[in-house]
């Protein structure tokens, strides 16, 4: 991908993105996600071609950097540290699978009601909180000692999928059309800018011309006249106004614009989404150890980081054919 990006800012030749699977789907999102409008540029594809290629390869980038499936299962509450650490007990698991409706829509379906097995991505949040509790140190019983508890909270399934390539190539588009929001959410942003602007524009200016209006008025005659400190600082104000007024109109004028602002967001994807390895070593309750010489397990996980600071654990997880519990007949898609 690298290579192609180069020679777009070199000049040294026409990058193709024909080679980039999936290419002709992600500028169809961003249309789709944006603004349908966009289709009328007569060199939307070209434009959005960069930009979309490297969302995407980003979005791969991220799927490609999640471990292997861990099995999910009461078994694996047992001897798998992260699946242990993700709930509290192994009836706990049972049940927020049963219970989460992606995962009993996917079981309705066709395809999944006699799936051996299910893949999905499991997302939670990772929350760390300061308490107090006791410690045993050389056969001491210490009590009101600092400690950090770790939860997984807020358990969410993702992506169902019979297999493990399915799964993944699913998560690939959720990552992807989260950017697609946040280049929506700037155009808002912007347009939304634009409009308090606009707002402001206008009472800067009644301000000026009530200020004139007093000048030549009554006030005037009885040599009350506008100070002419408040008529230059209010000219000021209205000019700064307009300034900003101007530059924010030529970000959302056109059409052309638009594009040009989706196009600047997704050409940074790193700025919207990373995905990081973290280890913590806890013990069976969810306390943080950062004495390694204590007795615990390493618990070994990635989190994501979005743009707006949120941080959420992605796991993709393997859940045997014979723990779900599938409705009892399966359901056409409605058409």
């Amino acid at each position: 991908m690298f290579d192609f990006l180069r020679t777009l800012f070199t000049g040294d030749e026409t990058p193709s993105f024909d080679d980039v699977a999936g290419l002709d789907t992600a500028i169809a999102r961003i249309i789709a996600g944006t603004d349908p409008r966009l289709k009328l540029l007569p060199d939307h594809r070209e434009r959005l071609a960069p930009a979309a290629a490297a969302a995407l390869e980003h979005a791969r980038a991220c799927v490609a950097a999640l471990a292997a499936p861990h099995r999910l299962d009461r078994e694996a509450f047992a001897r798998d540290p992260l699946i242990h650490a993700c709930f509290g007990s192994a009836d706990d698991i049972g049940r927020t699978i049963n219970e989460d409706p992606t995962i009993r829509d996917w079981l309705a379906t066709p395809h999944g009601h006699a799936a051996p097995a299910l893949y999905v991505l499991l997302a939670l949040t990772c929350e760390e909180r300061g308490s107090f509790g006791v410690q045993l140190d050389n056969g001491v019983l210490h009590r009101d000692v600092p400690q950090t508890v770790v939860n997984f909270t807020r358990p969410v399934f993702l992506a169902p999928a019979a297999n493990e390539a399915g799964c993944r190539e699913a998560v690939v588009w959720i990552v992807f059309d989260y950017c697609v929001q946040r280049a929506l959410e700037r155009l808002t942003e912007l347009r939304e800018r634009r409009e308090e602007l606009e707002t402001r524009y206008r009472l800067h200016l009644g301000k000026l011309r009530a200020l004139d209006r007093a000048h030549r008025g009554l006030g005037a005659i009885a040599g009350q006249g506008s100070n002419d400190a408040d008529r230059s600082a209010a000219e000021q104000e209205l000019a700064d106004i307009e300034e900003q007024l101007q530059a924010a109109v030529a970000d959302t004028a056109t059409l052309d614009d638009y594009l040009t602002r989706i196009v600047e967001v997704l050409s940074a994807p790193e700025a919207l989404i990373t995905v990081a390895h973290r280890q913590l070593r806890l013990d069976r309750v969810g306390i943080r150890l950062d004495d390694p010489d204590l007795p615990g397990d390493d618990v070994d996980f990635e989190e994501a980081t979005f743009a707006q600071g949120l941080r959420r654990v992605p796991v993709l997880v393997r859940i045997p054919g014979v723990d779900l519990e599938a409705p009892a007949k399966a359901m056409l898609p409605e058409w």
